[in-house]
């Protein structure tokens, strides 16, 4: 089921958290292979997973935040660029035409 979930755009940014009986290294393992958030072994802690599923929504709140900066700056370096750019574009330009004409004294 979190393979599929994992596969899909519209779910594959949701963290899941198992909370099963299976305790062994390789079942762990296999939990955050296929695209587990976390991994809760029973008998749990209502606290416990209170915490954990606080703290994987806190990650996925950074995320986002995260993703909002890059786009932001992202939009900020294409301005500036361009801004930056089109005064040296005219520069260059007024020099080609230098080059070309002969200026008399």
């Amino acid at each position: 089921l979190c393979e599929i979930l994992k596969a899909n755009d519209q779910t594959k940014n949701i963290p899941i958290i198992f909370i099963t009986a299976q305790f062994e290294t390789k079942d762990i393992v296999k939990g955050f292979e296929v695209g587990g958030a976390d991994y809760i072994v029973k008998p749990f802690q209502e606290l416990e997973v209170l915490v954990r599923i606080k703290s994987q929504l806190s990650i996925v709140k950074l995320v986002r935040e995260l993703e909002r900066s890059n786009r932001d700056l992202k939009e900020f370096t294409s301005i500036a660029s361009h801004d930056l750019k089109e005064p040296l574009r005219k520069i260059i330009s007024f020099g080609e035409f230098l080059k070309e004409k002969t200026i008399s004294f």
